[in-house]
């Protein structure tokens, strides 16, 4: 197990270093792939590359991060559709499981990409993932040009959201 190798790894000592753990199992990353969305909704393209290198150099594989961040997507398509259906942002958010806490943020998400264009960054993400999981794509750049083009489409201009609570 993890903890008989890092009794092995450090001996007698009462103390284990960071540094004996993180040889047993790696550092953490230095982002979370919910994260991730979260930056690539906000249409901040620096921050979202920035975010998907780190968990790409903490191991991080370019395929494994296509379903998490189209889960997220997902989601929040839904939500936008029940807005622009009527819904207030926070049925909506209650909808799609969201805790009441974030209808705001997930109201600025909805601004920048309704439904539209939801189902583009959906679409993008599948053809991303095809291509990484049929090994047409270089995995690193592949990921970082899809990134880019979420965020292309989170920046493009905002509309109105009802603001009925």
């Amino acid at each position: 197990t993890a903890l008989e190798s890092l009794s092995l790894l450090v001996g007698e000592a009462r103390d284990i270093p960071a540094s004996a753990v993180e040889a047993l199992v790696g550092s953490s990353p230095r982002h979370e792939p919910f994260q991730l969305a979260d930056a690539i909704c906000s249409g901040d393209s620096r921050r979202a590359l920035d975010m998907l290198r780190g968990l790409l150099d903490s191991g991080e594989r370019p395929e494994s991060l296509c379903p998490i961040l189209g889960f997220q997507f997902r989601r929040l398509a839904k939500g936008a559709c029940l807005v622009e259906g009527g819904a207030s942002p926070m049925q909506a958010a209650g909808s799609v499981g969201l805790p009441p806490s974030a209808a705001g943020p997930a109201t600025a998400v909805w601004r920048r990409l309704p439904a539209g264009k939801m189902d583009a960054a959906l679409k993008l993400l599948r053809d991303t993932e095809r291509r990484l999981k049929s090994g047409g794509g270089q995995g690193r750049a592949a990921m970082e040009r899809a990134v880019v083009r979420l965020c292309g489409l989170a920046g493009q201009g905002a509309r109105p959201v009802p603001s009925r609570a």
